[in-house]
């Protein structure tokens, strides 16, 4: 197999601008490749736009066929994610109430 590199970002999901309150609450950040980071900023309009779980969610479920191509069992790994952002979001949304 070949070498993979590549670069970790921390991603809110819930945007810090927007959502101080939970701007260090570890549920509020995942870590993700660089380039996926950059695109799905890129996808929301731009890195100074706000986004919530539910922005990371939706482009997640459009992405996903690029994203998790190559990958053994592509389908669970979808799933496993889908579902760690769902997650996030109900315990964040209780944070947000």
């Amino acid at each position: 197999a070949d070498n993979l590199k590549f670069q970790l970002a921390a991603h809110h999901l819930y945007d810090k601008s927007s959502y101080p309150i939970i701007r260090y609450e570890i549920h509020n950040v995942i870590a993700i490749d660089e380039d996926l980071h950059k695109a799905f900023h890129a996808y929301m309009g731009g890195s100074t736009r706000s986004c919530t779980a539910e922005d990371f969610l939706e482009w997640l479920k459009v992405q996903s066929h690029e994203i998790f191509r190559g990958c053994e069992d592509e389908v669970a790994f979808e799933a496993s994610a889908i579902s760690n952002i769902k997650r996030r979001i109900q315990f964040l949304s209780s944070v947000l109430d």
